[in-house]
This record gives C-alpha cells, sequence and structure tokens, in this order.
C-alpha cells in the first residue's frame, strides 16, 4: 500500500511517498520517473555465536535496508527489528518499526539522528522537501 505525499514539496519536481508494504519510491513529478527507491524485506538470522541451550537455536529478525537507483544499490544499513513503515523524499528517509522506533536517514544513508522511540510502533508517516515529517502512532499520538 503506497501514498503520495499531502505535504507540498518546495520544488514542483520531486514528490515524497509512503508505503505500509517493503519499498518506497521517490518520483519526479514531471516525468513520473523513480529518483530512488528504498526497501526493506525482513528477515530472520540465525545467532550461532551465542550459546545459551545448545538445544534451541536462536533467531533474531533484522531488516536490511537497501536504497537504490534503478539496478544500482546507492547505500544499506542493518537495523534490529522489523520494518512496518517507510517514506521518503529527497532529502530524508524515514524508517519505522513494529517496537516503536523511528530511524532517519539522509539521501546519503548516513542517521540523521539517533533512534528515536515513539512508545508505539507508527501506522502512518509523511514528509516532505523542508524536512517536516508527520507521524502517527499505533496509540493515536501525532508527531
Amino acid at each position: 500500500m503506497a501514498s503520495v505525499s499531502s505535504l507540498s514539496p518546495p520544488t514542483p519536481f520531486v514528490t515524497a511517498s509512503s508505503s505500509l508494504g517493503n519499498s518506497v519510491r521517490v518520483l519526479n513529478v514531471n516525468s513520473n520517473a523513480t529518483i530512488a527507491t528504498l526497501k526493506a524485506p525482513p528477515s530472520e538470522v540465525e545467532v550461532s555465536q551465542m550459546h545459551f541451550d545448545p538445544k534451541r537455536e536462536i533467531t533474531v529478525q533484522e531488516t536490511e535496508i537497501v536504497c537504490s537507483k534503478g539496478p544500482q544499490t546507492l547505500w544499506s544499513a542493518r537495523i534490529s527489528g522489523k520494518v512496518t513503515i517507510l517514506a521518503g523524499n529527497g532529502n530524508f528517509w524515514a524508517v519505522g518499526c513494529e517496537d516503536g522506533c523511528l530511524q532517519i536517514y539522509t539521501k546519503c544513508g548516513r542517521r540523521a539522528m539517533p533512534t528515536m522511540m515513539m512508545g508505539y510502533a507508527t501506522t502512518f508517516v509523511d514528509c516532505d522537501e523542508c524536512w517536516t515529517l508527520l507521524l502517527v502512532t499505533r496509540k493515536g499520538s501525532l508527531y
């Protein structure tokens, strides 16, 4: 499920988008061409270095976030937890996880700020080119 941003960007050329799925695209409004795509498919990783109980396997859920432009990968990052919502524009990307944390990445893939704990999972997120972020949590809090 994807939606085009309702916040108006200062330039008419780029629009932000948000998604409850595993990917989100930033589009050029005039040509409808994809500027960049952010994907975050969930995966489970077996933790073999920890041996609390040799009869029991321990798995950790983590997500690899990949930003690409066509076939070229621009940057990637790994975070613990399952990504539930993504949003982005020409300046930054917002990644919300089911444990209530929110991570903001620059367009180059650097973390713009420390992880923010919202308390509840994000159900809606929207952003614009002016670094404005709108966020609604599962509890109904608006940030």
